[in-house]
């Protein structure tokens, strides 16, 4: 029997993830490296080639990881994309709207603006 995780784990060595995530990697590969062998001699496939078979599989750990950190950095951009952009985009358009009516509805009449003082005004309304 062969110990699946210490070979997992030197396949994983040169891969650069948090620890639990590691760990959890190590975890589903095993999982399925001995659900794998298990099914293959269950069919009737002799332990040598069984295991050859298990081993070949054990060379795509790279392609793996790499597809499993791949998976991790797209939900960290979509975190990122409801927390940061969006937030900051409505802001921006929510800015500019506001500028924009002030600036038709407050200067467009003669008198309201106050001169100067007026614009000064609404500049800081809409600074705040």
């Amino acid at each position: 029997m062969h110990n699946w995780q210490r070979l997992v784990r030197e396949k994983l060595v040169a891969v650069a993830m948090s620890h639990g995530q590691r760990e959890n990697l190590i975890a589903e590969l095993v999982n399925h490296l001995e659900d794998l062998h298990a099914e293959l001699l269950a069919s009737g496939t002799a332990e040598p080639e069984a295991s050859a078979q298990c081993l070949k599989q054990l060379n795509d750990v790279h392609q793996i990881a790499g597809a499993k950190r791949s998976q991790i950095w797209e939900g960290a951009m979509n975190q990122r994309t409801r927390t940061l952009w969006v937030p900051g985009l409505v802001t921006l358009a929510m800015a500019s709207v506001s500028l924009t009516a002030m600036q038709l509805f407050t200067f467009s009449r003669p008198g309201v603006d106050g001169g100067e003082r007026g614009a000064m005004a609404m500049g800081m309304m809409w600074l705040l």
